[in-house]
């Protein structure tokens, strides 16, 4: 009996060792493509939290070893404007297939109303 037991822990530990120390080799996912991908969505459906804001940028600005002198403020800055480009064709089909995608996932109710509204936005306005 004893033989059984310690053969059985042999295997186990053995089983365990060799899941560690062998590299992971990712699959195909069998479900299809991420749904979320494309969309720039987290898994869970919130859109990402931007890297840095802008508000950040500047606290960082602002501080100033005291020197005494005080900074003069600066005015806040303006973006900059963007003339639209004319879009080829290859450009609107995708934009096209990429909405067609964004409608489905609506349906399937992955997307809400207003992520749904907001990409379709982004779309018919060439971003």
């Amino acid at each position: 009996m004893l033989v059984i037991v310690v053969v059985c822990w042999a295997a186990y530990f053995l089983s365990i060792l060799y899941y560690l120390l062998c590299p992971s080799q990712p699959d195909p996912n069998p479900y299809g493509p991420n749904p979320y991908a494309a969309l720039e969505l987290e898994s869970g459906g919130a859109e990402n939290p931007a890297a840095s804001t802008g508000a950040a940028q500047n606290e960082g600005q602002n501080e100033s070893p005291s020197s005494g002198v005080q900074e003069p403020a600066q005015a806040p800055l303006q973006a900059p404007t963007v003339e639209p480009q004319p879009r080829d064709a290859q450009q609107e089909l995708a934009s096209l297939a990429l909405l067609q995608q964004y409608a489905a996932l609506h349906a399937q109710g992955v997307l809400t109303d207003a992520e749904f509204e907001r990409k379709k936005a982004e779309l018919l306005q060439g971003n």
